[in-house]
């Protein structure tokens, strides 16, 4: 959904860390650029945005999505629907505020 100034944010997802075991399971091949990064799995929730972090920060990814650019026309593109939106600490970046 896109409009006049951006695409519609959905705060609907909580950062839930996850073991980095777990997290390279999911990869066919090993990524060298992953490798001792923290994994976080994004847990749909309700109204994440209202939770309490004065440290937080937001983070927007792009759902992508088939779209059409005109309602009614059959052409149709990859594009992104929406942004699933969440708020994470980052205890790496608290001395960048």
């Amino acid at each position: 959904i896109q409009a006049h100034f951006g695409w519609q944010e959905f705060w609907q997802f909580d950062a839930e860390p996850i073991e980095p075991v777990a997290a390279n399971s999911k990869f066919t091949d090993r990524i060298e650029d992953c490798v001792n990064s923290k994994w976080y799995f994004l847990k749909q929730a309700v109204h994440s945005r209202d939770a309490s972090c004065s440290d937080c920060y937001d983070f927007c990814l792009p759902d992508w999505a088939v779209v059409r650019k005109e309602k009614y026309e059959d052409q149709s593109t990859i594009g992104i629907r929406r942004l699933d939106c969440f708020r994470l600490y980052v205890p790496e970046w608290r001395n960048f505020r």
